[in-house]
């Protein structure tokens, strides 16, 4: 299997546990400690992220879906019984699918250690802008 078709298949998968996560009844809903904010904001950074990585060269496609989902998924809230569709909520998921885009588009750009690398490549930057 190769990676490509890895990241897509983890994209998918994500996305499906976030619409059963977000779609079922609250008592049947899983939780942990974190604030459900945080929780939202995680699930559609790693769905953007994992989007992006997934599908390379439709960026601005796996974007607008990354917020195409959030927002189905919050306003597929109003179906479910106990469960309420929440503006604030929405926009939670939408900075995440932000989120996510920007750490992936940032690591496409850059490479993924570019973290630990980027004083000296902005080092190296710098001395090309003067020379």
């Amino acid at each position: 299997m190769g990676l490509q078709l890895l990241l897509r298949s983890l994209a998918w998968l994500l996305i499906a546990a976030t619409a059963a996560v977000t779609l079922s009844p609250h008592q049947v809903r899983p939780s942990t400690a974190a604030p459900a904010d945080v929780e939202r904001v995680l699930a559609f950074i790693l769905i953007s992220a994992t989007l992006a990585f997934a599908y390379p060269k439709q960026r601005v496609s796996v974007f607008i879906l990354a917020v195409v989902i959030a927002i189905v998924l919050e306003l597929g809230q109003n179906l479910v019984p106990d469960r309420h569709a929440h503006i604030h909520d929405a926009l939670v998921k939408i900075n995440g699918s932000i989120a996510g885009a920007l750490i992936a588009e940032f690591m496409q750009r850059f490479g993924t250690l570019t973290w630990f690398r980027l004083p000296s490549a902005l080092k190296s930057i710098i001395r090309k802008r003067r020379s």
